[in-house]
């Protein structure tokens, strides 16, 4: 259903706006019976659109060029911060808008994202060939952050759980097993479960043409929905298993290790000469020597920790192989994706106070995947030229 025309305005990023009239859009719904809404009303067709701004790019009245700019304060402060900054630049804009800016866009880029991960459920999707011929290492974990949802029956209570956003990193690293400073990398994540990252980490390979990478390694801590799912994965994105070297993070098996020691001795001395001698062994032994000494040292214990601890190098016992992976020039920790959780998550979607709506977060967190693996510019152009695809 389409309106004559009605009048929206523009504003601009310099501060300046102008009225436009312009058709307004409604999807045509049978009539139904009840009693009748005003002009301009929301009704049974929901919101309308305006097909002419939507075309140039205008999210909720704002120009593409401040539209950017609003979602990067957004994305780097809270939504009173954003204003603040925009308002202290000439440009005034209310809260209640910049949130309105950044969660349309956010939508959109979501909206986007899901129908690549459909498209490889379907085979439709087009493979390129960033990751042609290159060593490859995929990262994955998770952080932290706390969502809220209302409690039935309830006005203004709400709950408020811990929820664990997954993330990944793909990043390619040189002969010398070093990251590149300018090579390839990708990062995005999910709220949603161990399968949703799986599926949105194989469309982003398939993407980039990793079936025709040099090497594979996946570097992840000891969290079994990780290690899971890696079959599943290298299965989605045609990865030959031949290629791939999983590594278990070096930094995550010395942890598991300094709580052995700690268990198995008071003396701070003879923990420090336990762990550092047995540190070593890890690190330039064969699994199976240093899996021989830890098993010495634990002895027949029945300690319930100690056994569990035992049983998680027993588990990842192929994946630390260091003294071969050093050799092979592959990195051993998981340093990047534990550097990406801390600036995408816990410096602005984890903090004292904030509680997130499950789709307001998700959003955001693909935006600032985006902004700090430093794909913005190409991440934001796409984007906003398939919001103003109107079909």
């Amino acid at each position: 259903m389409h309106d004559r025309g009605r009048e929206t305005t523009v504003q601009f990023l310099n501060g300046k706006s102008i009225a436009v009239r312009t058709p307004y859009m409604l999807r045509k719904r049978k009539p139904r019976r009840g009693r009748r809404r005003g002009r301009g009303k929301r009704g049974a067709a929901g919101a309308g659109i305006y097909p002419v701004m939507k075309m140039l790019g205008i999210i909720a009245g704002a120009s593409p060029a401040l539209s950017e700019r609003a979602v990067l304060g957004v994305l780097n402060n809270t939504f009173q911060e954003a204003e603040d900054a925009l308002r202290r630049e000439g440009v005034a804009i209310s809260v209640k808008r910049l949130r309105t800016v950044s969660l349309n866009f956010s939508r959109a880029a979501l909206h986007e994202r899901s129908r690549r991960v459909e498209s490889l459920a379907s085979g439709k999707i087009k493979s390129g060939d960033s990751l042609k011929n290159k060593r490859v290492v995929i990262t994955i974990d998770g952080g932290r952050i706390r969502t809220r949802l209302a409690k039935r029956g309830c006005r203004k209570g709400f709950h408020a759980d811990w929820k664990e956003p997954k993330l990944f990193t793909i990043y390619e690293i040189g002969d010398d097993g070093r990251k590149r400073k300018k090579g390839f990398i990708s990062c995005d994540g999910t709220i949603d479960g161990p399968e949703a990252l799986i599926r949105l980490l194989a469309t982003e390979l398939v993407m980039h043409g990793v079936s025709e990478a040099e090497k594979v390694v996946v570097i992840a801590d000891g969290a079994p929905w990780i290690w899971n799912h890696i079959d599943e994965l290298l299965g989605l994105a045609g990865i030959d298993p031949s290629k791939v070297t999983r590594i278990l993070d070096f930094y995550h098996a010395v942890e598991h290790l300094k709580a052995i020691s700690e268990i198995l001795y008071r003396s701070q001395s003879k923990q420090s000469q336990w762990f550092n001698r047995m540190r070593r062994m890890l690190k330039e032994r064969a699994p199976k020597v240093f899996m021989a000494e830890l098993a010495k040292s634990i002895g027949r214990s029945g300690n319930k920790e100690l056994t569990r601890e035992k049983n998680y190098f027993m588990s990842n016992i192929a994946s630390i192989n260091y003294r071969i992976f050093k050799r092979m020039k592959m990195p051993i920790g998981s340093g990047v994706i534990e550097s990406t959780i801390r600036r995408v998550v816990n410096l602005r979607l984890k903090g004292a106070g904030m509680f997130w709506l499950k789709e307001n977060a998700e959003g955001l967190l693909h935006l600032r995947c985006q902004l700090k693996s430093g794909n913005w510019d190409t991440f934001y152009k796409t984007t906003i030229e398939k919001l103003a695809n109107l079909e």
